[in-house]
């Protein structure tokens, strides 16, 4: 689904969301709810200030297991911010949960790439290499 200025498309996309959505953004260190997500769209979809050129996509891993469904994926956005271009790059992980068989998207997470979430070490070597950190996606 493209997110337009279409209110309809808007209205599909705040269907799909959970009422319990969330959205964590680990750059910003902020957790948003449904409203606050819709809003923040609609104020960008309607902005003259804020005009988003490109979107390079690129899905990098999509899961099913039983009724809980994961996609993680790397996107480019070429912007315009008050005439000033700018290109930001962000990794996202979208959870989705089948409810009444209908897929819900549940929650987000996001960060831009290059960041590293977390310093403390979070493997003992069964998994993954001893002393990896948390989280660092490479550029």
């Amino acid at each position: 689904m493209q997110v337009t200025k279409d209110k309809a498309t808007f209205d599909r996309l705040s269907a799909s969301m959970a009422d319990d959505f969330y959205f964590y953004d680990h750059t910003a260190g902020t957790i948003d709810a449904k409203q606050e997500i819709l809003t923040a769209m609609k104020s960008r979809l309607e902005s003259k200030e804020d005009v988003a050129r490109s979107f390079d996509f690129k899905p990098s891993m999509i899961r099913i297991c039983g009724s809980t469904g994961i996609a993680k994926y790397n996107i480019t956005v070429d912007r315009e911010l008050n005439g000033k271009a700018y290109r930001k790059s962000r990794v996202i992980v979208d959870v989705f949960e089948k409810r009444n068989d209908r897929w819900i998207w549940i929650g987000a997470e996001s960060e831009d790439i290059g960041d590293r979430v977390s310093e403390e070490v979070l493997c003992n070597g069964t998994i993954c290499t001893p002393n990896q950190h948390g989280f660092v996606v490479k550029r």
